[in-house]
């Protein structure tokens, strides 16, 4: 496993769980928003990543090479041909 998931959809790892960069930059663009609307930065809570916020990739071809057979249809969970 491995928490970089370019290495899953280059096939250099089987699989990785990892925060979504698009999510965390949707969420700092609304602090940013706040902050540009006059409110202050003490006072916007601590964002922590949610579980929807992470993405999961396998790779299927690794999944192969290891003989593991892969479950169908998984929410989150992106298999890379």
């Amino acid at each position: 496993f491995n928490a970089d998931c370019d290495a899953v959809k280059h096939h250099q790892a089987f699989a990785c769980y990892a925060v979504s960069y698009i999510a965390l930059g949707k969420q700092a663009a609304g602090v940013i928003d706040k902050i540009v609307k006059g409110e202050s930065p003490k006072n916007i809570p601590i964002y922590y990543p949610r579980t929807q916020d992470h993405e999961a990739y396998v790779s299927e071809k690794m999944a192969h090479k290891l003989h593991i057979t892969l479950p169908k249809n998984k929410p989150n969970l992106q298999v890379v041909p």
